[in-house]
């Protein structure tokens, strides 16, 4: 475990991608999940958070995965990689979750979804306000 203080470990760690994946022990989500959350509270930049086969739906304040943890919105995340199952349908008010949770990060550069069947059009002021930003979409 990273103690709460070790900026310099915590900032050497969020540097690169961080995975959670559904394969993953309870536990093991639950030590990322601090990290990030530590990685947040001081402000340091979270290079990518990438979800494998992990995500189960989003609510408001956090996206909750497939093991029940839930990952709260993290302030500096730069990168959201979600990766679900192949064909799996993620509907409107989930895309809408996702760029309303992602915004929450002034930080943000891109979203990226991976396997999964989006709705043919996404309307969403989030949408709006992340395009002005200039961050990056990609299917």
């Amino acid at each position: 475990m990273v103690n709460a203080e070790d900026t310099q470990t915590i900032t050497k760690l969020c540097s690169n991608a961080i995975i959670i994946e559904n394969v993953s022990s309870q536990e093991s989500q639950q030590s990322t999940i601090d990290l990030l959350k530590k990685a947040s509270r001081h402000d340091i930049p979270i290079n990518s958070v990438d979800l494998v086969e992990s995500f189960n739906k989003v609510d408001e304040d956090d996206i909750t995965l497939y093991s029940g943890l839930s990952l709260p919105i993290l302030t500096s995340t730069e990168r959201m990689h979600v990766q679900t199952e192949k064909g799996k349908e993620i509907n409107q008010h989930e895309v809408d979750g996702i760029l309303n949770y992602v915004q929450q990060s002034q930080r943000f550069k891109e979203l990226e979804f991976f396997y999964c069947l989006l709705p043919p059009t996404i309307t969403s002021s989030s949408l709006a306000n992340l395009k002005a930003r200039n961050v990056k979409g990609k299917v």
